[in-house]
């Protein structure tokens, strides 16, 4: 995942956004289930607005089409100062929570996937047949030695 950055423009003074709404944001963010990839979203969202100059009606429009974060309009302030100082902030939450979020555990083929692998291995080895992957709903990642019970 790329680190955002804040953006920096010297012609914008953020205006001071108070503790308390500080932390509602930071709670909204966090309570929302979300992906690695929404909250990179979220934060490219933030920072295109910030260099696009977006309104803040383009910026709810974008939050609610590509991000599980369409609760975060309704704390949208209406004036640039404004909406300048919270994207500069939702940027800043993302990076932390980034920073802090506990790496997702990797995921396990489970012992009746591993042995429809064996088999088809073996198939393959024994009659040198293409190999097909076997249907599944679960990813393909990481897999560890399974002993059938």
């Amino acid at each position: 995942m790329r680190q955002s950055g804040l953006v920096h423009r010297p012609s914008t003074i953020l205006q001071p956004v108070p503790r308390t709404q500080i932390a509602q944001l930071v709670r909204e963010v966090i309570a929302t289930p979300a992906t690695a990839e929404d909250l990179n979203q979220l934060a490219e969202i933030s920072e295109a607005a910030q260099q696009q100059n977006l309104e803040p009606d383009q910026v709810e429009a974008r939050l609610r089409e590509r991000t599980p974060f369409a609760s975060l309009a309704q704390f949208l302030p209406r004036d640039a100062t404004g909406l300048a100082a919270y994207l500069a902030l939702l940027v800043m939450i993302v990076q932390l929570i980034v920073m802090l979020r506990p790496p997702e555990p990797p995921q396990v083929i489970p012992p009746e996937q591993v042995e429809q692998i064996i088999e088809r291995v073996i198939d393959h080895y024994e009659h040198q047949a293409p190999v097909n992957p076997p249907t599944t709903t679960a990813p393909q990642t990481h897999c560890d030695d399974h002993q059938a019970e």
